[in-house]
C-alpha cells in the first residue's frame, strides 16, 4: 500500500519551463477573465436570467443584478485572500524547501559555518571563565 501511495504522490523535476509557462498563462488569464465576465454577465441577464425570473413574475433591474454579481465576486475574493492564499503559500513553501533549491543549500552552508564559529567561540568563553575563576580564587 505504501508503494502505491508513494508512486501516486511521486513528483518529477522537469525544470522551470513548465512552471514559467503556467505562471505566465495564469497571470494573463486574469485579464481575459475580466473581459469575458463583462461580456457574459449582461448576455446571461438578457437571454436567460431575466426571462426565467419573469416566469415567476419577478422583475429585477439589471443594476440590481449587477450589484449582486459584484458582491458575490467580492465575497469570493475575500475567501481567496483569507483562506486560499495562506494555504497556497504554505504549500509553495513546502515544495520550495522539499526540492533541491540553491537557497536551501546556501542556508545549510551558512548554518554549518555559524555552528563551527560558535563552537570556537564557546571554547574561548570556557577558557575565559576558567581564567576568571582562577583570578577570583586568588
Amino acid at each position: 500500500m505504501s508503494k502505491l501511495v508513494d508512486s501516486i504522490f511521486q513528483q518529477y523535476d522537469i525544470g522551470s519551463w513548465w512552471g514559467a509557462a503556467k505562471s505566465t498563462f495564469s497571470n494573463a488569464a486574469i485579464y481575459m477573465s475580466i473581459f469575458n465576465t463583462t461580456m457574459i454577465i449582461p448576455m446571461a441577464y438578457v437571454t436567460w436570467i431575466s426571462p426565467w425570473l419573469q416566469s415567476f413574475n419577478i422583475s429585477i433591474p439589471f443594476w440590481i443584478f449587477g450589484i449582486t454579481v459584484m458582491v458575490g465576486g467580492i465575497a469570493v475574493m475575500l475567501f481567496e485572500y483569507k483562506v486560499s492564499t495562506p494555504s497556497i503559500y504554505s504549500f509553495s513553501n513546502e515544495q520550495f524547501w522539499k526540492h533541491d533549491n540553491p537557497i536551501r543549500n546556501k542556508l545549510n552552508n551558512i548554518e554549518k559555518r555559524m555552528s563551527s564559529r560558535f563552537d570556537v567561540q564557546d571554547e574561548r568563553m570556557d577558557k575565559m571563565e576558567r581564567m576568571l575563576e582562577k583570578i577570583a580564587r586568588n
